[in-house]
């Protein structure tokens, strides 16, 4: 009589070991799982047996990103990864205090695989609100374990862009562009820029020819102005001089 002892996993044989009895020493949780023993010899069929090891331990968390940073106003997901049996009791706190619940702005999951639970936990709309620790905790009958993700913002910086209403003439458009409409745009820029120019250039020139003219009678007008102020100057001054001499005469002639 044979006896075959071969582990199983997703019904493939991942280990065998041949013997009547199978001991293992030191379980921990990887050898965990379902065991198939196989009895045979010369007359078929071979007759098997299956056994499922179950292992009791406490959870255990692996948080793959303690550190998550995300833009305001988008849909963050934190991830825990749960290991323990029997089955645990999962759930969220925010800021070690307040306990999250499914609904329309915290959306909870959980997918469970033998004794390994993945835990999610989707934020939706990420405001300034939402900064903070959050905290994914797994119970069962023989501990618990907790796993922390800090949650921060990320500054996406701002494109300004500027609206030129200047149009850039490229080498394409200038060989897609006729002679005969190259000579149009020359003459067309020609009138619209010389024409204003030529009319500053004569209304400058008039204003400086009266100018001009006008001078000679400014000049001739201001010099007798002032030779007419020079002779009242003269007049004052002998009438000032000459009236004490006169004074003295009168007194005379009275004597």
């Amino acid at each position: 009589m044979l006896y075959i002892f071969s582990k199983t996993l997703r019904s493939v044989a991942v280990d065998s070991f041949s013997n009547d009895s199978l001991t293992l020493i030191k379980l921990d949780r990887k050898q965990m799982g379902a065991y198939l023993c196989i009895a045979s010899n010369e007359v078929p069929p071979a007759v098997s047996k299956r056994i499922t090891l179950n292992i009791n331990f406490a959870p255990v968390i692996k948080v793959p990103n303690q550190l998550l940073g995300a833009p305001l106003g988008t849909d963050v997901q934190l991830e825990c990864y749960v290991e323990a049996f029997p089955n645990t009791i999962n759930y969220w706190v925010k800021n070690r205090g307040e306990m999250l619940l499914d609904g329309r702005k915290h959306f909870i999951e959980e997918e469970r695989s033998s004794y390994r639970v993945h835990l999610k936990l989707t934020i939706k709309s990420f405001s300034k609100r939402d900064l903070g620790t959050y905290m994914c905790v797994s119970t069962n009958s023989l501990g618990h374990a907790d796993g922390t993700i800090r949650l921060y913002e990320i500054k996406v910086p701002t494109r300004m862009t500027t609206e030129t209403t200047e149009r850039m003439v490229t080498p394409s458009t200038i060989e897609a562009t006729t002679p005969r409409s190259i000579s149009e745009m020359s003459n067309e820029v020609f009138v619209t820029t010389i024409a204003p120019l030529q009319a500053v250039m004569e209304d400058s020139a008039h204003d400086h020819s009266a100018t001009v003219r006008d001078m000679p009678n400014e000049l001739t007008v201001n010099s007798g102005a002032r030779r007419a102020a020079a002779r009242r100057n003269h007049a004052s001054a002998a009438a000032t001089l000459l009236a004490p001499l006169l004074a003295l005469l009168l007194a005379c002639a009275v004597r």
